[in-house]
């Protein structure tokens, strides 16, 4: 598709702004959904893009959890170059073959829930595509009965494209939570050492 026009975006007004519609289908489902982040978050990044990654991944938390789930959107900065957003929930988690499947681009036609498999894995690899060309990661932690966690980061700036970040936000959802904080520190290294 044609590049996003990318430039900077108050996260923090464009989030709330996103979340509010879904306030009223997260109280028919009993569902709770909160927003936790700091005022005045700016981002390098496309800010449809942006609303619409988070949509999705709000919508699917909603429509694969039962009545009682917590979901939370929060942001943070992770260095001087990165904001990370996670959509988090204490449903009912993703096991690993099946979460393995949904980060792949060949999808399960059969899950057994009762919601199309194919729209929330269809979701997943858009939002992941959003992402990466908006210079970002995306991956998702989850575990059976303790809930799901997908993440994305997004530049504070204009950066280099990185070759780096297209080729390992393919095996994240594999990695632990130092383990990504290593590629984050090497990708800024990388990038200092470009200058």
């Amino acid at each position: 598709g044609a590049d996003l026009r990318l430039e900077m975006v108050d996260l923090s007004t464009a989030l709330e702004t996103t979340l509010e519609p879904l306030q009223w289908k997260a109280r028919n489902r009993e569902i709770d959904l909160k927003w936790d982040g700091p005022a005045g978050l700016k981002v390098f990044a496309n800010d449809d893009a942006v609303s619409e990654v988070v949509a999705i991944l709000v919508d699917n938390a909603l429509w694969t959890n039962p009545a009682g789930t917590n979901i939370e959107v929060s942001a943070r900065p992770r260095g001087p170059s990165y904001v990370e957003v996670i959509v988090s929930d204490d449903g009912t988690g993703i096991p690993d073959g099946a979460l393995a499947m949904l980060m792949q681009s060949t999808l399960p036609t059969d899950t057994g829930g009762d919601r199309d498999a194919g729209d929330a894995s269809f979701g997943v690899q858009l939002c992941r595509t959003l992402i990466e060309r908006m210079g970002g990661m995306f991956y998702t932690q989850s575990r059976p009965q303790e809930g799901t966690r997908p993440r994305f980061t997004l530049a504070t700036g204009p950066r280099p494209p990185s070759t780096l970040f297209g080729r390992v936000a393919r095996d994240l959802g594999f990695l632990t939570d130092e383990q990504v904080s290593d590629v984050y520190r090497d990708h800024d290294s990388q990038q200092r050492g470009r200058k």
